[in-house]
């Protein structure tokens, strides 16, 4: 029994000094190793009937040294980026009663906050597009997919186990509408429908609208 126990001991002290503690795994350590970043408020191609044409893009940047991949389809619209899958999920801490109006315009594709649960992106056949360290993916979604009763959220899985990739485990990024800089609210109020209009970018900078 001692000599079973002394070996069982021994074998485990040398997994552990074989294995070489990953202290450099994050690569910013100011930010979660994947997490969703806003880009801009501004025009995007709808791609179902009653979209509007106004809306929130961003990037899904992969902060640690392993690649990961999400789940994306093809976009026939022109715009940059690709299609990446998302849920609309309702908010269990906020509260319908009493709800006031949502900033957006309900014209420029936003929603009030009685409106109707708008249906998050998805597809029976889609991509598994890779996304390596240091790098981010830039996609879009309708504006109206976050609001003060309900949030986005979309996946990823490291790119680790290849069986895996398709069908999990995966992991979860929320985004809320709180992640949302109040200046790019109000660009997408002021100008609702025009596709020459200026992007607020996170960063502060402005673009200036397309020459005619």
């Amino acid at each position: 029994m001692k000599v079973r126990a002394f070996l069982f001991v021994f074998a485990f002290s040398t997994c552990m000094v074989g294995q070489q503690p990953v202290s450099d795994f994050v690569l910013n350590t100011s930010k979660p190793y994947v997490y969703v970043q806003f880009d801009h408020v501004g025009p995007r191609k709808h791609l179902h009937e009653g979209e509007g044409e106004v809306g929130l893009w961003l990037r899904i940047v992969n902060n640690c040294r392993v690649p990961i991949k999400v789940p994306t389809f093809g976009l026939a619209t022109g715009d940059p980026g690709v299609g990446v899958l998302d849920e609309v999920v309702p908010d269990s801490l906020t509260t319908s009663v009493s709800a006031e109006p949502d900033e957006l315009n309900p014209s420029a594709g936003g929603a009030s906050a009685s409106s109707s649960h708008p249906q998050g992106y998805s597809a029976e056949v889609f991509s598994m597009t890779r996304v390596l360290p240091g790098k981010d993916l830039l996609f879009s979604v309708p504006i109206n997919h976050v609001s003060d009763n309900w949030f986005m959220r979309v996946r990823f899985v490291l790119d680790v186990d290849k069986p895996s990739v398709g069908t999990g485990p995966y992991t979860y990024l929320n985004f809320f509408k709180t992640q949302i800089p109040p200046g790019a609210l109000a660009d997408a109020v002021a100008k609702p429908s025009s596709r020459e209009s200026t992007l607020l970018h996170e960063s502060g900078h402005v673009d200036p609208p397309k020459p005619q």
